[in-house]
């Protein structure tokens, strides 16, 4: 009799009952670029609550950032994989998924938008992503030439376009090989900058200027997503009528934005960490494509920069801030 006393103790101990003490609730650690509050955590934490949790009650999420600073990623990621977590979202694209994945073999890891999760050595397939991460992708290649056709189509006349390209990103050299391919079909010069800081963004715009570029495209980059207000107020500067990656720049104040509904992306990853809580291994589960680019114009600032806004891009645009 005391033996079987002892299992049943055992046994509500396991469960948390034991002393009315609830059950642990899963914790989420959360790696950002931007600083905090920003639109993608707060769309995650949104994400969770549709799908019925309810944080401090049934899942604790802990949001950390790296304040636009990319390069310590690792230090976070490592002292977050010391606080247990049950799975990581890590946001901030590929420096913080490797700086995760370096941290911990065994800890599910999701990506909320990764431009190509296989040629930057995230995961070994979309359909099998194999280890302990998986997430959603943005295919930012395939974009690219789309936003070089853009500029064509706001600026007919245009002659050179400066790149803007993050030179942590491997998988920015393809996306520059999509945009000089469009470039070239379309008869456009190509001038690729590298900015590895922030404090190289005003004298890389200037260089932009000097060399006679028509326009800038600023490729996708957690370092430039958490630098856009700076970035926007640059190309405003400069007047250097601008493409950017996604609504949030034009949001800022930028020309025209072309690529995914990021913070829509950061949400739907809160269905990989429901399905990884319930017991889905990361390995087995699919990265998930981004389907929906949205066009998005300025008004606002193309009249301040001088850009007449065709018709036909203003028909194809999903928002217009007027």
């Amino acid at each position: 009799m005391r033996r079987r006393t002892v299992v049943l103790a055992l046994a509500a101990a396991a469960t948390g009952l034991v002393r009315g003490q609830p059950a642990r609730k899963p914790r989420i650690a959360v790696l950002s670029a931007p600083p905090l509050p920003n639109p993608m955590t707060e769309a995650f934490r949104r994400g969770m609550r549709e799908l019925g949790y309810v944080e401090g009650q049934s899942v604790e999420i802990d949001v950390r950032s790296v304040n636009g600073r990319p390069e310590r990623f690792p230090a976070l990621a490592a002292e977050v994989v010391k606080s247990h977590p049950d799975v990581i979202v890590a946001g901030g694209g590929t420096p913080s998924v490797t700086a995760a994945m370096s941290a911990t073999r065994s800890i599910p890891i999701v990506f909320p938008a990764s431009g190509d999760p296989v040629a930057e050595g995230l995961v070994r397939s979309l359909a099998q992503p194999g280890g302990n991460v998986t997430g959603l992708s943005i295919l930012a290649p395939e974009v690219s030439g789309k936003r070089v056709q853009l500029i064509k189509d706001l600026l007919p006349r245009v002659k050179l376009i400066a790149i803007l390209q993050d030179p942590v990103l491997r998988a920015g050299y393809d996306q520059i090989g999509a945009t000089e391919q469009a470039a070239r079909e379309l008869g456009v010069q190509i001038l690729t900058l590298s900015p590895a800081k922030p404090e190289e963004y005003d004298s890389n715009y200037a260089i932009a200027k000097n060399a006679g570029a028509d326009a800038l495209i600023v490729l996708p980059s957690s370092a430039f997503n958490a630098n856009r207000e700076r970035l926007v107020a640059m190309s405003e500067k400069h007047r250097l009528p601008t493409v950017w990656e996604h609504r949030l720049f034009t949001q800022s104040g930028g020309l025209v934005s072309y690529g995914p509904d990021i913070p829509e992306l950061y949400r739907a990853s809160g269905r990989y960490v429901d399905r990884i809580l319930k017991g889905a291994k990361p390995a087995e589960l699919p990265v998930e494509r981004a389907s929906k680019f949205d066009l998005v114009v300025n008004l606002r600032t193309a009249k301040s920069q001088g850009v007449n806004v065709p018709q036909s891009v203003l028909v194809r645009a999903d928002h217009v801030i007027q």
